[in-house]
C-alpha cells in the first residue's frame, strides 16, 4: 500500500514493498523492504525534476547471488559501458542538472551475498545509517554488525553521483570490526571499470579472529598485522606500491600487482631487514605438555646453553624444520613470482645472512 501525507513536504508512504529475483536465484527476491518513506518537494511534481529531499527506509533485506557462470542478481538488467554507443549525429544540448541526494535514514537493513557456486555467503546488517550531502559531499556513518560481529563505518564521498555514472570523486572512509581498524582515502576514477588510486591504512589487532568472522579458510599463523599502502586499480588489475606491513615484530616493505582471473596471478618485490620465522610460525606449533614442557633452568645452565654452538646441539632435542607444515593449501589457486629480499633470517637454530630468492606459485 502507498499512502500520502503534508508535512513539510509532501510524504509518500510505501508499505511491503518486493523485488523479484531472477529465474536462476534461489532467494524468491532480490529486495524486500517493510516500510519506505519519501519526502517530496511539492513544486516539483508539478514542473520536475521530481525531487526527494528525505527518505527513510525501516526493516529492508537485499539478497546479493552469484551463480557458477559468474551472473549477478543484481546486474542482471543492467549494463555499464565506458564508451558511449554511437547513436548517429549528437544534438548540442544543455548538459542536464546533478540529481540532488536525498537525506536518507536506514534502520534494520540485511545485506546478503551469497555464492551459489561455492555456498560461501557473507551477511552485513546495518542497525542505523544516516547518509547527508551538502556542497557535493556526502557524509554517512553505519552502525551494525557483519556475520554477527559488531562494526561501525564511517566517512566522506565528494561527487558521489557523479562517480555511479562512471565520473571521478574521492572517498575518505574508516571501518572498525571488533578491535580491528582500516582507513581509505584517494581517488576513484571509474566505478564501471574499477579505476581507483586509494591509501589504505589497517590496524589488524587478531587477524586469526578477524578471519573467522570473513569465514575464510586460511589458516595464517600470524596475530598482529599493521599495513600502509598505495593501491592503484584498472579493471582486474591491482599494483600495490610503497607497501609498509608489520606482521607482528616483523616488517616487509615491497611492491606487487595482482591480476584476477581464474587464478589470483602475483608478483612484484618484497624485502625485510630481519625476518623472524620464529615469531612468525610460533603459532602454529604445539603447545608444551606437561611432559614435554621446558624445566626451569639455573642461570649457570642457561648461560651454557645460550653459548651453545648450533652444530653442538643434541639432534635428538633441536628441530631444524617446524613439525607444523606451512599453510600452503589455501594457494592452489594463486600462480606467480614473488622476489624475496632479506639482510637476516631467523629460524630455530638456524641465520641466514643476505638471502635473495624468487618464489614462484604455480597451480
Amino acid at each position: 500500500p502507498i499512502h500520502l501525507d503534508y508535512d513539510r513536504g509532501l510524504k509518500v508512504t510505501a508499505q511491503n514493498i518486493s523485488v523479484a529475483n531472477t529465474d536462476w536465484g534461489e532467494a524468491e527476491h532480490i529486495a524486500t523492504v517493510d516500510q519506505s518513506v519519501a519526502t517530496v518537494q511539492p513544486a516539483s511534481l508539478l514542473f520536475g525534476p521530481v525531487t526527494v529531499t528525505r527518505l527513510n527506509v525501516q526493516g529492508a533485506t537485499v539478497n546479493l547471488e552469484q551463480n557458477a557462470e559468474g551472473a549477478q542478481n543484481w546486474a542482471a538488467n543492467t549494463a555499464l559501458t565506458s564508451e558511449p554507443q554511437n547513436r548517429g549525429t549528437p544534438q548540442t544540448a544543455a548538459a542536464p542538472e546533478p540529481m540532488a541526494l536525498p537525506d536518507v535514514t536506514l534502520a534494520n537493513i540485511d545485506l546478503r551475498y551469497h555464492d551459489l557456486a561455492t555456498s560461501a555467503s557473507q551477511n552485513v546488517r546495518i542497525e542505523n545509517g544516516t547518509l547527508t550531502t551538502q556542497d557535493n559531499v556526502t557524509s554517512f556513518q553505519t552502525v551494525g554488525a557483519f556475520n554477527d560481529s559488531p562494526y561501525e563505518t564511517s566517512g566522506t564521498v565528494t561527487a558521489l553521483i557523479e562517480m555511479l555514472g562512471g565520473k571521478s570523486g574521492e572517498l575518505d572512509v574508516t571501518s572498525t570490526l571488533e578491535d580491528s581498524t582500516l582507513a581509505l582515502q584517494g581517488t576513484i576514477e571509474s566505478i564501471p571499470n574499477n579505476v581507483f588510486n586509494l591509501s589504505v591504512t589497517g590496524d589488524v589487532t587478531d587477524l586469526p579472529a578477524l578471519l573467522a568472522i570473513a569465514k575464510t579458510r586460511m589458516d595464517l599463523p600470524v596475530t598482529a598485522v599493521k599495513v600502509q599502502s598505495n593501491i592503484m586499480g584498472k579493471r582486474d588489475t591491482f599494483d600495490l606500491r610503497n607497501v609498509n606491513l608489520a606482521l607482528d615484530d616483523t616488517q616487509v616493505t615491497g611492491n606487487l600487482s595482482i591480476v584476477q582471473g581464474d587464478l589470483l596471478q602475483i608478483s612484484g618485490d618484497i624485502e625485510a631487514d630481519t625476518l623472524d620465522l620464529n615469531t612468525l610460525l610460533a603459532e602454529r606449533d604445539a603447545p608444551a605438555t606437561k611432559q614435554n614442557a621446558p624445566q626451569a633452568k639455573s642461570k649457570t645452565e642457561a648461560d651454557t646453553e645460550t653459548n651453545t654452538t648450533p652444530a653442538e646441539v643434541d639432534s635428538n632435542t633441536a628441530k631444524v624444520f617446524s613439525s607444523s607444515p606451512l599453510p600452503l593449501d589455501d594457494m592452489a589457486l594463486v600462480t606467480g613470482d614473488i622476489s624475496i629480499k632479506a639482510k637476516t633470517v631467523l629460524y630455530e637454530n638456524m641465520t641466514l645472512t643476505d638471502l635473495a630468492s624468487v618464489v614462484t606459485l604455480q597451480d
